[in-house]
């Protein structure tokens, strides 16, 4: 991001610039950008982005868990891996807040958090300028701002989301009823649903290493409670795959007549 204001940075305004800073991306002067250009043309790697980073904000993105995976390397982790991670972060919290609430006050908990993160978004210093049926595009949205958007909420909920939730659910009101919905609604069988949407989104976030070795027997045995303590009623199974996807129907197939694995994952 270059310091002037002109040229390739023209159109960038003030709430451009400071979620850009937001992300770790400081301002380049013109001396600054020739010397990495030169330190380029030199260089023996193919590929290389000449970009001044603030560090101080990408620490904070590392302890907050947020840091881009193109970025991690460039600072350290918050902790020693082989410590055990604490499960009070602001997912946890957010869910904790949820469970004891009910009713309307948890749709009041969550439409003021989706206007907190939307007002920090777009630079107001109060939640009360995103108005609950305001419309996102309307209000200065684009592409760019509903990704931030979505990976603060996804940070604070625990769940994974669509880089285009912020127009499929436009407003803050629809976007609440979805993560609602999402969330579960605070009896205990929401709870338990709202617990399998964070495990799909660890799951799906899984590292090169992949899930950890043994959850696919776990979650075959955890199923197998679920069966025996709520038998599928008669015709349960057609009515199933009648309704299912076709992937849903090929893993069904794959799962019943697929070879057996090995290490029993």
């Amino acid at each position: 991001m270059w310091a002037q204001h002109g040229g390739m940075t023209a159109a960038l305004d003030d709430t451009d610039r400071a979620r850009l800073a937001r992300g770790g991306a400081a301002a380049l002067t013109a001396p600054e950008g020739m010397a990495l250009f030169d330190a380029a043309l030199g260089a023996a790697e193919p590929v290389l982005v000449p970009m001044k980073v603030d560090l101080a904000v990408l620490r904070a993105q590392a302890s907050a868990g947020t840091v881009p995976g193109l970025l991690r390397d460039l600072v350290p982790p918050p902790r020693d891996r082989t410590e055990p991670v604490r499960a009070d972060g602001p997912a946890d919290r957010l869910a904790d807040r949820l469970a004891a609430a009910t009713g309307a006050d948890r749709s009041k908990l969550l439409l003021d958090v989706v206007r907190r993160e939307a007002a920090a978004v777009l630079g107001h210093t109060s939640p009360a300028a995103i108005a609950p049926d305001q419309v996102f595009t309307d209000i200065g949205f684009d592409s760019l701002s509903a990704v931030e958007l979505r990976d603060r909420l996804a940070a604070r909920t625990g769940l994974r989301l669509p880089a285009s939730f912020a127009f499929d659910h436009p407003t803050p009101s629809e976007l609440v009823e979805h993560l609602s919905g999402r969330l579960g609604g605070g009896h205990d069988g929401d709870r338990v649903l709202a617990e399998l949407a964070r495990l799909e989104s660890a799951v799906a976030d899984a590292g090169p290493d992949g899930p950890p070795t043994g959850l696919g027997t776990r979650l075959r045995a955890l199923l197998a409670r679920v069966e025996t303590a709520a038998p599928a009623p008669a015709g349960d199974v057609a009515a199933r795959l009648e309704s299912a996807s076709a992937a849903d129907v090929l893993a069904f197939i794959d799962d019943e007549f697929g070879p057996e694995d090995p290490e029993g994952e």
